[in-house]
């Protein structure tokens, strides 16, 4: 009888605490053991799943181990989605996910939901092979059979390098962190109920679990996989290959060496640059901005209880941490600099470093574009996009951003009131991903916009995933996307021989100063106030500025602040050039070709040419008078002058330009910025001040986005119009340039 009590009892219990939690666990128990892939989940497996107050889901796992009653047949215009929890729809119904939703806006196409969550990039690339090849043996016809491969922020990057494999592990249907799962297992009857179907027993082993703080964990990847990710990209078998991807190992392993060395070295002499939380996280990941910390809320540590403000923190440190202690040491190294004596190890480690980054730099520039900021995505974007070539589907890449991304009203969730975290750097994830996209000749979406649009009610309550609202929101701005064309993608192009990209403004303020003053342009009768000129060369580029203080006086006209720079401009000079006339300065940066470069300068009382002769490091300088404007009546008074003046043309966009160039350097010498306003840049970046300097200084990395018919050329990245006999320039000559034909 007691025997009996007891089991009657403990049934009792069993069906109170499943009526508590409405037959709902808060994470899903339907996995297995993949020797592949980790995980996958389990066929035919049924679950409710409820977390954080929010509603409960029934999740069904079909015959091939997807979301869903099974796999449709196969169509030959249909989508497949990969992805992890996001694309599963973990929190919602599966007729509310938004690859069940994007059918009906693309007039019943056939949509495959391959969301597997746990998966990464590389579970990514084998689901949709998997499914290409079964689905699909021989190449598609152009009826539009196409993948749609979701990158979630909020972990994918640091998944990117290290395979689920080595992350997860399955534990009675669970699946858990892999340094959480016991090595092994007792079996005994009745243990897949207890383990993981008894609400009763869940309930219990978490009694007495508290929240804790854990870092670093290996199956999350850590600094050392992600500064080897390149290596992951097939390399093929052509011996130029195989010399470029041993270079590269190379020359990564000296630099990693030498950024050791720089630790070394702070942690001897400046320990105090490293104290902080912020010193101790770059130290910790070797300056690498890739290092994780978990949150764990409950016994199964699984993708829903990963702390979501430390999420975002980790995905802003490569863009805070690391620039606020690389300021910091750069301080110390040019105070030992300055020194000249004395032990001046930092500033020799710290410049070996540079010097190896910039061999790195070298190699990976030429003549193949790099990846934009070096996302970890880079290889996985390649061989996913290799993958759809030889199965003749289309690639579409989704960059799905973090919920206090989209708004920061999300942060109230998590019961932050004053956001700890600017998240607004973290925007170049999605531009790089975007951006390595197109040079695929991909088609890329960042939703967040229309996510935004869908705020508030996008995403769940205490939990990043998104609502039905926001999967709705996804899924007609995904359509809209596969309704267009996709892009025309547009080949490296190689730069012209001895050509290098254009010094930074760093590069600049360290190159060779030669200062001068320009013959007087006047005969003696007349008065030439004194003009600064001064020119710099770093390698084959040169700069001429010529400013002028307006507040000098002219002495012969009291209160006359004398005639200020109207123009400089290139009269000959290569295509990598660029010119701009302020209120106080003119000037022109251009690289060498080999030939003279001819500048015309004029100010608002002449004008003349200046001709720029560079052989290796010499420089000559020629100069020719034109004519002069001014005609003075030096027997009138000052006020009753007559003058002829030149009006000051300003470079359309100076003035904005400059004042992006005081936001960001904090200093209103303008003079110092070594590019030029672009139209192309300003559409494409707009208000961003730092990489709209970038691209206008000629940053290969933040390139303008160029309009269709347009293309990229040249060191300094601009658009050019490409042209044809059937297409011919509206401005400029058709000149073949580089293997390609363009207006110049």
């Amino acid at each position: 009888m007691v025997l009996l009590g007891l089991v009657v009892g403990v049934g009792f219990s069993e069906e109170i605490f499943r009526l508590r939690d409405h037959g709902a666990f808060p994470h899903l128990n339907v996995y297995e053991a993949d020797a592949e892939l980790g995980t996958r989940l389990r066929p035919l497996a049924t679950e409710k799943v409820a977390f954080n107050g929010n509603p409960v889901t029934d999740v069904r796992i079909g015959a091939e181990g997807f979301r869903g009653p099974g796999l449709p047949p196969p169509a030959d215009d249909e989508i497949i989605v990969v992805g992890d929890s996001q694309v599963f729809g973990l929190g919602v119904q599966e007729d509310e996910t938004f690859s069940a939703v994007l059918s009906k806006p693309l007039a019943g196409r056939t949509v495959v939901n391959a969301g597997v969550p746990t998966y990464g990039p590389d579970e990514y690339i084998a689901v949709a092979k998997r499914l290409l090849t079964s689905r699909h043996p021989q190449k598609a016809t152009a009826r539009g059979l196409t993948v749609v491969y979701v990158v979630n922020l909020a972990n994918d990057l640091f998944e990117a390098s290290r395979r689920n494999v080595d992350r997860h592990a399955v534990w009675d249907g669970w699946a858990v962190r892999k340094e959480t799962a016991p090595e092994d297992v007792t079996q005994f009857p009745g243990r897949t109920f207890l383990y993981r179907d008894s609400h009763l027993f869940f309930a219990l082993r978490g009694v007495g679990v508290t929240a804790s703080t854990q870092s670093g964990f290996s199956s999350e990847g850590s600094w050392k996989d992600l500064g080897v990710i390149a290596h992951d990209v097939s390399m093929g078998g052509s011996s130029a290959e195989t010399t470029f991807a041993a270079e590269k190992k190379k020359q990564e392993e000296a630099l990693q060496a030498s950024q050791l060395e720089v630790e070394k070295v702070l942690a001897q002499k400046h320990p105090d640059l490293v104290a902080d939380q912020a010193g101790k996280a770059y130290a910790k990941a070797h300056g690498s901005p890739e290092d994780i910390v978990v949150l764990e809320t409950h016994f199964v540590p699984s993708e829903a209880s990963r702390g979501r403000d430390v999420t975002v923190s980790s995905l802003v440190a490569g863009a805070e941490v690391r620039r606020l202690v690389e300021a910091r040491i750069r301080r110390e190294v040019e105070t030992e600099s300055k020194a000249g004596a004395g032990d001046t190890s930092l500033a020799a480690s710290f410049q070996e470093r540079l010097e190896r980054q910039r061999k790195l730099d070298a190699l990976l520039s030429a003549p193949l574009r790099k990846a934009r900021e070096s996302s970890p995505m880079a290889p996985h974007l390649t061989k996913i996009k290799e993958l759809c070539d030889v199965h003749g589907a289309r690639l579409v890449v989704v960059a799905l951003p973090i919920d206090v991304q989209v708004s920061a009203s999300e942060w109230e969730k998590y019961g932050v009131t004053t956001p700890p975290i600017d998240v607004a750097s973290t925007a170049i994830l999605a531009d790089d991903i975007v951006a390595l996209s197109a040079d695929l000749g991909v088609s890329a979406l960042d939703p967040k916009d229309a996510l935004a649009r869908a705020e508030p009610g996008a995403f769940l309550l205490g939990d990043l995933h998104m609502t039905a609202k926001g999967h709705a929101a996804l899924a007609n701005a995904l359509a809209a996307k596969l309704q267009e064309p996709p892009p025309t993608q547009e080949p490296p192009l190689a730069l012209p021989a001895g050509r290098t990209r254009a010094p930074t403004e760093a590069e600049w303020q360290k190159g060779l100063h030669v200062a001068f003053e320009l013959p007087a342009l006047f005969d003696k009768t007349y008065y030439q106030p004194p003009l600064d000129c001064a020119i710099r060369t770093v390698r084959e580029w040169i700069r001429f500025v010529c400013k002028k203080d307006p507040g000098v006086a002219d002495p012969y006209h009291a209160g006359s602040p004398g005639p200020r720079p109207v123009s400089l401009t290139t009269l000959r000079a290569s295509r990598d050039s660029m010119t701009m006339t302020t209120e106080t300065y003119v000037s022109a940066t251009v690289a060498m070709d080999g030939e003279p470069a001819v500048l015309a300068i004029a100010w608002e009382t002449g004008n003349g040419e200046i001709t720029v002769v560079q052989k290796g490091e010499a420089i000559s300088l020629g100069w020719s008078r034109k004519d002069h404007l001014a005609v003075w009546d030096f027997d009138q008074p000052a006020a009753s002058a007559q003058t002829k003046k030149a009006e000051v043309l300003l470079t359309p966009g100076a003035k904005e330009t400059c004042a992006c160039h005081e936001t960001v350097t904090k200093t209103p010498a303008c003079e110092a910025f070594p590019g030029a306003p672009d139209a192309d840049c300003l559409r494409t970046y707009g208000s961003d001040c730092e990489k709209l300097l970038r691209c206008e200084a000629g940053d290969p990395f933040v390139a303008p986005k160029c309009l269709g018919g347009w293309r990229h050329a040249g060191a300094l990245e601009h658009c050019f119009q490409t042209c044809s006999p059937t297409a011919p320039c509206k401005v400029g000559a058709c000149k073949e340039t580089q293997g390609v034909s363009l207006c110049l």
